[in-house]
């Protein structure tokens, strides 16, 4: 990634990739933008004429179901059939009944589509029946509740046939039915294979419809299907297609199997669905076609792009990136890097100079660095004078005052304390010690603090994790601890408390410490800050603060900053703010040294 990263920030790449880009890309976008839309007028032509043949084919089937309604209608007020029907059943003869058939048959001979129209007798318990002739009601079982019947039946559905079961139909129930039945009812039934029928003239001579097919009110469905391409989820998806549009809008259904595109047309009268299923993927074929050669164009650029910049990468950009590593190492402290461009180019040549180059730095800063380094020494061991003698004379003084005041138990804590505390400053390295060392010992110091003034001193030590090897000044942070103690709170009634904390803050380490003592006036601040803009050289007007902060500043830099609040009265904070990178390079530099 980091590889690929680098590749891209070259500008010779860059401008070879944002050729390609900025030629074939548009191009080829627009192709694919084109073909879209190709195949997206090409879907709507097909649309529109299968949704028109559709709708036609509906329309006819429309009409002969209205047609045959309109046929039963008159028998139902017959007056023939009305005497007949309230007759006693055993006043008629088999010959009345084998009349009325021949009428009943001749009635529904001539009719756009065949249909098995029955007329039931309630009192007379027969069925006059076109295709089956007169039967009684034992070979009707389902006649049992004429009533519920009528109920369950009042409209066009799929349904069994009343006479047999086994056989699914199409068919609707014409009459009123109600308990002592005398009138007739008219049962018109359209078996399966007429419906199909029906649904093979939306084929035509399109080979490239897959299905045909009717569904009903209550979801169930006579279909014209080849390849067995209507299940369960696509007669799912068009019921809730037609529950939710109020037009007949056609739509595509994926699966593993395929893509289809559903067109369909509603018979709102007879409250049924008939439409035609396609194969979209095959319609779309020459399409997606086009748009896979033009995919498979643009691959191949790309590899032949890819290509160029590979050979790009290795003749030109690779050499040149290894001397620019190899700068920017050079340019964060690191005199031991070194190229290796091994060939006669002028690369090679530019990797021997900057070696070199290198290499005489090297020799130079390391001069320069110990010559400093000495400096540094001579500067720090005075500045250490000055601060180890200030707390000797505080804490032996605390210790004599101690034993006059034949408070011996304290003295003995207070000196071995004492001891502790000096015999770690002993271990310290004439220069410098990490913020954990520093903390131990200002914990020794605050707890000699804590004897000479039992239940009214207070401290606490704070360090973040991975700042405990950080190195600083030694007795640093000690110095401005004592200067709290000695000067913070004088005069002052609440419990005595200091803070000290190295923590991250952003992009900086903090060194914080905090007192809840009397503060600093605006004077008192003012000669401090007066003292941190004094000259270093001149030591013989430099204390305490300026000390410290001037060793920081040798060992840091001067991007090394001390910024003093304080509230007269609630007390005062020193924060020492040193940037990360500063401290980074400084460790670097010291390994390398």
């Amino acid at each position: 990634m980091k590889g690929l990263q680098k590749l891209l920030h070259s500008s010779i790449i860059r401008i070879l990739a944002g050729g390609f880009l900025l030629v074939i890309v548009p191009t080829i976008a627009l192709c694919l933008i084109y073909s879209y839309s190709s195949m997206d007028m090409l879907r709507d032509e097909y649309d529109i004429s299968y949704a028109n043949n559709t709708k036609l084919i509906s329309d006819q089937f429309s009409d002969k179901l209205r047609d045959l309604e309109m046929t039963a209608a008159p028998l139902l007020v017959d007056e023939d059939l009305v005497k007949m029907s309230v007759m006693d059943k055993n006043s008629l003869d088999l010959w009345s009944y084998t009349i009325f058939k021949s009428r009943l048959s001749l009635y529904f001979a001539s009719r756009f589509i065949a249909s098995n129209v029955s007329v039931i007798l309630p009192i007379q318990q027969r069925v006059i029946s076109t295709k089956y002739g007169v039967d009684s009601f034992s070979k009707y079982n389902t006649l049992g509740d004429l009533q519920e019947l009528n109920r369950d039946q009042p409209i066009w559905a799929v349904r069994p046939s009343l006479r047999n079961p086994n056989e699914m139909c199409y068919s609707i129930i014409k009459g009123y039915a109600y308990p002592r039945q005398s009138r007739p009812l008219i049962s018109i039934e359209i078996s399966e294979s007429e419906i199909v029928g029906q649904l093979k003239a939306l084929f035509g001579d399109n080979d490239k419809i897959m299905a045909s097919f009717l569904i009903d009110i209550n979801g169930k469905v006579f279909k014209l299907d080849k390849d067995n391409i209507l299940n369960q989820n696509i007669l799912q998806n068009i019921l809730e297609q037609n529950n939710n549009n109020t037009k007949s809008e056609p739509f595509t259904y994926k699966d593993k199997d395929g893509l289809y595109r559903i067109v369909f047309s509603k018979l709102d009268t007879y409250q049924c669905i008939i439409g035609i299923i396609y194969n979209e993927k095959e319609i779309l074929s020459p399409v997606t076609r086009m748009m896979s050669f033009l995919v498979a164009i643009l691959i191949f650029a790309a590899i032949a792009v890819a290509f160029y910049i590979i050979v790009s990468y290795r003749k030109i950009y690779s050499p040149a990136n290894v001397l620019v590593d190899a700068m920017k190492r050079v340019a964060e402290g690191d005199f031991q890097s070194h190229t290796h461009i091994i060939n006669n180019s002028e690369f090679g040549m530019m990797s021997v100079q900057f070696n070199n180059m290198v290499d005489q730095l090297d020799k130079s800063l390391k001069e320069k660095y110990l010559a400093q380094e000495n400096l540094n020494k001579a500067h720090l061991k005075f500045l250490k004078s000055q601060i180890k003698p200030h707390f000797l004379y505080n804490c032996l003084y605390s210790i004599y005052n101690m034993i006059k005041s034949e408070d011996l138990d304290n003295a003995a804590d207070m000196t071995m304390y004492l001891g502790h505390f000096y015999q770690k400053i002993t271990h310290f390295d004439d220069k410098d010690t990490t913020i954990l060392r520093e903390m131990e010992n200002i914990k020794l110091y605050l707890k000699i603090h804590q004897l000479r003034s039992p239940e009214k001193f207070d401290y606490n030590c704070l360090i973040d994790a991975g700042l405990e090897e950080m190195i600083i000044p030694s007795l640093s942070l000690q110095t401005i601890v004592e200067n709290a103690i000695s000067h913070a709170f004088v005069n002052h009634n609440r419990k005595n408390f200091i803070d000290i904390k190295a923590i991250c803050v952003n992009e900086n380490v903090q060194l914080i410490v905090e007192d809840n003592g009397i503060g600093l006036s605006q004077e008192q601040l003012g000669n401090i800050l007066n003292q941190l803009n004094l000259d270093f050289s001149d030591s013989d007007k430099t204390h305490g603060i300026q000390n410290v902060f001037s060793r920081f500043r040798l060992m840091y830099g001067g991007e090394v900053e001390l910024n003093i609040s304080t509230d007269v009265g609630r007390g005062t904070k020193f924060t020492f703010s040193i940037p990360k990178t500063i401290i980074k390079q400084e460790q670097e530099l010291l390994k390398n040294v």
